[in-house]
């Protein structure tokens, strides 16, 4: 399995803060059958977490030296979990904003709660990113309080090109308040990659996938669930359509 989305590097956001946290992370990616790692650290342009390769290249390389110390079976790559900001789509121009492995493909986060209004403007901003001729992993959509108010604006996101990934904790834990439309766009057609979204060593957020794929072998056959956990990551890391 691959996992693209985690907050494992040590204190370049709210994910490790340590070496030792980063390194059980890992050491639980392993448990749970994970083969490769994007490491996405939030990234808020003109915000906070300003996380471009620069500022994060020290704690990448300890992650690295880690899974090389340990002898642990995984490969690490770059990217960051980039934020809708004023500053964003700038970042992105410039080529300061970290891509998914350096591929076309950025991991877009939008507000979690906003006024229904707002929806031509995060619209908006998608296109824009796609005008450029990126490719849009939608971060955790199952949170956005705009879509849980118009489920019509998942297709028209689609349509336009938009992929989405869901969060393993939306959908094994009935208690969060994402879960129900969680499991709405995945009875809908609109997963394309299911992934951590890792911060800690412990609890429920944690780098671990085999759970919430054997809970989804009773809906999905192998080749879509082969899609989810394994095939769209590999061709995001290796730059290539899904």
């Amino acid at each position: 399995m691959i996992d693209i989305h985690c907050h494992l590097l040590n204190n370049v956001d709210d994910g490790s803060q340590s070496k030792e946290w980063t390194l059980s992370m890992l050491k639980t990616a392993v448990n749970s059958g994970i083969k490769q790692i994007i490491a996405t650290p939030h990234c808020w342009p003109g915000v906070r977490y300003l996380n471009d390769r620069v500022s994060i290249e020290h704690a990448y390389l300890e992650a690295l030296d880690l899974i090389k110390e340990y002898d642990l079976p995984l490969r690490l790559y770059r990217g960051c979990e980039l934020f809708m900001t004023d500053d964003s789509l700038d970042w992105i121009k410039s080529g300061r904003a970290l891509s998914l492995n350096d591929s076309r493909y950025y991991l877009i986060e939008l507000p979690w709660t906003s006024p229904q209004d707002e929806a031509d403007d995060q619209t908006s901003y998608l296109q824009a990113i796609i005008d450029m001729g990126k490719l849009i992993v939608i971060a955790h959509p199952e949170r956005y309080s705009i879509l849980k108010n118009d489920f019509s604006l998942i297709q028209k996101w689609r349509d336009m090109g938009c992929y989405f990934q869901i969060n393993r904790t939306s959908l094994i834990n009935p208690d969060c308040w994402e879960y129900e439309l969680a499991w709405k766009l995945v009875n809908a057609g609109f997963v394309d990659i299911i992934a951590t979204d890792a911060h800690h060593t412990n609890g429920k957020r944690i780098m671990r996938l085999d759970d919430i794929y054997e809970l989804l072998k009773a809906k999905f056959d192998v080749e879509k669930l082969r899609a989810c956990f394994y095939d769209n990551a590999l061709k995001i890391i290796d730059d290539q359509l899904i």
